[in-house]
């Protein structure tokens, strides 16, 4: 079988997160285009489902908790929880 070249991408840098780092620095100069090209009405629309969808079954699920420990844990425990979640999922996913 003929050997392919390595893509420099996946090549290792030599130091901590320096792939994570060189893939930021290779996406910098399309920033601005990802964020105008996003607002549209459809997307603006499908984020508001996904948030009411989403506050809705977290809201049901910290009532659930409360009631289950006497409310040591409860919907404010939950939206922080989902905040949280939802901030690390938008910083480290590939999407």
């Amino acid at each position: 079988a003929p050997m392919r070249e390595i893509p420099e991408t996946l090549l290792g840098t030599g130091y901590c997160c320096g792939g994570i780092l060189r893939d930021y620095r290779g996406r910098l100069p399309h920033l601005v285009s990802d964020f105008t090209d996003a607002v549209s009405l459809k997307t603006l629309s499908a984020a508001l489902f996904m948030f009411c969808a989403t506050v809705t079954s977290t809201v049901a699920l910290g009532d659930v908790a409360y009631r289950e420990t006497d409310g040591r844990v409860g919907i404010t425990e939950y939206l922080m929880l989902q905040g949280v979640a939802g901030v690390a999922h938008s910083l480290f996913s590939a999407c």
